[in-house]
């Protein structure tokens, strides 16, 4: 995976796909999903020979600027909070 593509994805691209995979597993329960997201997320790492520090690092500066969390994820933490608790 191209480091420089990885960390330039747009904030609303990678948004929409964390809404989607978060929708997706919506139906399992909290044990399960945090589970099954958190494998997918590491065969996935492993798949695209990408460190899991770098991808938190990359992850967490795509969620916030300077001025905290952007809007796009703003969506996606509402949902999970309404939705996953």
């Amino acid at each position: 995976m191209d480091r420089d593509k990885l960390s330039n994805i747009e904030p609303k691209q990678a948004a929409n796909a964390a809404m989607q995979v978060v929708d997706a597993l919506q139906r399992f329960p909290a044990g399960t999903q945090l589970m099954g997201l958190a494998t997918a997320w590491k065969m996935a790492m492993d798949l695209y020979g990408v460190s899991i520090s770098d991808v938190m690092t990359y992850s967490g500066n795509l969620i916030n600027d300077t001025d905290g969390r952007r809007p796009e994820f703003s969506a996606v933490a509402e949902y999970l909070e309404k939705e996953w608790s």
